[in-house]
């Protein structure tokens, strides 16, 4: 497993943990996942709470409503917001 894949296989628990959907088969999610689509149909209060959860995790944080929604819109633009703030 690849650098980027541990890091989207993480953020793809932490968003499932975050929304208390722990059913999901993160075993099929990959980088093109989208966050609003199967297996997380996230709504608006899922991705606030996924929002948080991965700030505090990686302290990386979001300034703005439109900032946050270039960077939530599946788990590798999460994974690239996350490297490019290290």
């Amino acid at each position: 497993m690849t650098g980027d894949e541990k890091l989207i296989q993480e953020i793809a628990t932490l968003i499932s943990e975050a929304t208390g959907q722990k059913n999901i088969d993160l075993s099929s999610v990959t980088g093109e996942t989208k966050l609003t689509e199967n297996p997380f149909n996230l709504d608006s209060i899922d991705i606030l709470e996924s929002v948080a959860t991965i700030e505090e995790k990686y302290k990386v944080y979001i300034v703005d409503a439109k900032d946050g929604a270039k960077h939530f819109q599946s788990l590798q633009t999460i994974a690239d917001f996350v490297k490019s703030k290290k």
